[in-house]
């Protein structure tokens, strides 16, 4: 009922990944940049197709540990099946749809894990078609960024409850130099200063998903938020997307994106581990 999927399964599985792709964007991101199975990269992922009674599902779980799933009419024999799967394989966390996180981890047997966040956020989504067009005055990173990079990405990290403020200091350089060497990031510049940042964190052939969005305290109240999204969203719109997804961490976030055009369409669930959990058959 379930198997690890194989070359000949993509174009069913990306199918069906489109079908719901607001919800499906790590896991089809990941597929679509790295292939299938573990390789040198962190996000290199392990996919496996569930079928049963007319039912179609997919899981992924990606090399550092995160877990990924995308079957509407969720099973827990099918969860199961999938932590029978990976046994012996470490979990950090999941993100996706609601139903669908709670019920892969207790099939994973981490139904019960200690979480650092549990979070269900606002998930959105814009037409970039409808994105304003005023230039907004904005640049990629330069290797020049990274130190003032490494002091925002430990904020953000605190800021959006991923990490406490220990673990946010000592991922941030490792963070901020990530963003530089992908080249999806893009600050807004200020009389020449940067002073907000915004990165894509999926990109499926003309949707890409932001995350990353960070204005410093300094900077705050000012509409920052807004402005650089909606420079990466123009960056992005003309390299050929035609859609963009995102899911807000907080209030004052989703009010910068529904001014710039983002429409709620759901609830995005993040659930990260305490600490990584073995899966045991």
């Amino acid at each position: 009922m379930i198997r690890e999927a194989e070359v000949e399964d993509l174009p069913r599985i990306n199918a069906f990944l489109d079908q719901h792709i607001e919800t499906s964007m790590f896991l089809r991101s990941n597929l679509a940049t790295h292939g299938l199975g573990f390789s040198d990269h962190p996000h290199s992922t392990r996919a496996f197709v569930w079928e049963a009674d007319g039912q179609f599902g997919v899981f992924g779980l990606s090399k550092v540990g995160y877990v990924m799933a995308q079957m509407p009419d969720m099973r827990l024999e099918a969860a199961e099946a999938f932590g029978h799967a990976i046994t012996g394989h470490n979990v950090l966390g999941m993100t996706g749809e609601k139903a669908q996180v709670d019920m892969t981890l207790r099939g994973l047997g981490l139904g019960k894990a200690k979480l650092k966040m549990l979070d269900d956020e606002p998930l959105y989504q814009m037409e970039l078609a409808d994105l304003s067009k005023t230039r907004v005055n904005s640049r990629a990173l330069l290797e020049s960024d990274l130190g003032p990079l490494e002091r925002w990405f430990a904020h953000y990290l605190e800021d959006t409850g991923q990490e406490n403020e220990a673990d946010a200091r000592s991922n941030a350089a490792a963070r901020g130099r990530a963003a530089f060497d992908n080249g999806r990031a893009e600050v807004l510049l200020i009389d020449g200063v940067p002073v907000a940042m915004a990165d894509i964190n999926a990109h499926v052939e003309d949707v890409v998903q932001l995350g990353g969005v960070f204005v410093p305290t300094e900077h705050r109240g000012k509409g920052y938020g807004a402005l650089v999204t909606t420079a990466i969203l123009q960056r992005e719109a003309a390299r050929g997307a035609k859609q963009a997804i995102l899911f807000a961490n907080n209030p004052i976030a989703a009010r910068a994106y529904e001014s710039i055009g983002f429409k709620q369409i759901g609830w995005y669930r993040i659930a990260l581990l305490q600490t990584p959990c073995e899966v045991r058959s």
